[in-house]
């Protein structure tokens, strides 16, 4: 059984956006399906985090606190991907 904690929710939202950045920056992936979308990868990841967090409030035995720790994963990954990519909003 998983427990209701901070940290696991970090890990677990932190394994979606690191395959992403590995299948961005070590396959042609991203050049040969995507190439001028560079960062659909990372959207995509943050896509699937949402939907963990979603799970992880729903449950029969919510788990608050891993939900918490994937927002705060998916959120500060998103900040990285504005500074890094230098989008103009």
């Amino acid at each position: 059984m998983m427990p209701n904690s901070f940290i696991v929710g970090v890990g677990i939202g932190a394994i979606a956006p690191i395959i992403a950045f590995l299948l961005t920056n070590y396959t042609a992936l991203v050049a040969h399906y995507f190439p001028t979308k560079p960062i659909v990868l990372y959207m995509l990841a943050f896509g699937i985090n949402l939907i963990l967090v979603r799970v992880f409030f729903r449950k029969e035995i919510p788990r608050d606190q891993v939900a918490k720790g994937i927002v705060l994963t998916t959120f500060l990954g998103l900040l990285l991907i504005l500074y890094f990519f230098k989008l103009n909003l």
